[in-house]
C-alpha cells in the first residue's frame, strides 16, 4: 500500500510538471510570435469577411511592369533597410509593416496611383501585412506583387541599390 501511494505521488508531481512546462512553453511562444514582423495571425485576418475590410487584391509581375512602365504606380518593398539597400525596385519606398506612421501622408498623396506592396517572394508575408494596415488606415488601392523582390530581379527588369 505504501509503494502505491509513493507511486501516486510521483506522478501526480510529475503531471503538475509537465503541465507547467506547458503552459511556459505556450507563454513563450505566444510573445516571440507576438514580436515578429512575420508572426501568425492568431485570430481571424484582417481581409476577412468577418471585418468589413475586402481581401488584399494580389497582381502579377507582367501586370506591375505594365505600371512600372508606365509609372503609374508607387511600389512599397516591405523587407528589411539593409536588403532594401542591396538592390530594390527603382523609386521604391521602403517601409516595413507597424512603421508606416511617417509615410502615410506621402502614401495617402499617391495621386491616384495605386500602391504595390512586396517582399521578398511568395513566402514573405511582410507585404501582405503591410497592404493590410495600410487599408485600416484608409488607403483603398493596395495590391501586393506576391512573387516578390526575387522573381523581379530575376526577370531582369530594372533594379536600383547597391547590390
Amino acid at each position: 500500500m505504501a509503494a502505491d501511494e509513493n507511486i501516486r505521488q510521483v506522478l501526480g508531481k510529475g503531471i503538475w510538471q509537465a503541465t507547467t512546462l506547458v503552459i511556459i512553453g505556450i507563454i513563450f511562444g505566444l510573445a516571440v510570435n507576438a514580436l515578429r514582423l512575420d508572426g501568425l495571425p492568431l485570430f481571424t485576418r484582417a481581409g476577412s469577411s468577418q471585418t468589413g475590410i475586402k481581401p488584399i487584391e494580389k497582381i502579377s509581375l507582367p501586370d506591375v511592369f505594365q505600371l512600372y512602365t508606365r509609372k503609374k504606380v508607387v511600389f512599397v518593398d516591405t523587407r528589411d533597410p539593409y536588403d532594401f539597400a542591396q538592390g530594390h525596385i527603382p523609386r521604391a519606398l521602403n517601409i516595413q509593416p507597424g512603421t508606416t506612421g511617417a509615410m502615410i501622408d506621402a502614401l495617402r498623396s499617391s495621386q491616384g496611383k495605386p500602391i504595390i506592396t512586396y517582399c521578398s517572394g511568395p513566402d514573405c508575408p511582410l507585404a501582405e501585412k503591410l497592404a493590410q494596415e495600410l487599408k485600416t488606415l484608409g488607403i483603398s488601392d493596395v495590391k501586393v506583387m506576391t512573387e516578390g523582390w526575387y522573381a523581379w530581379q530575376n526577370s531582369g527588369y530594372p533594379v536600383e541599390g547597391n547590390p
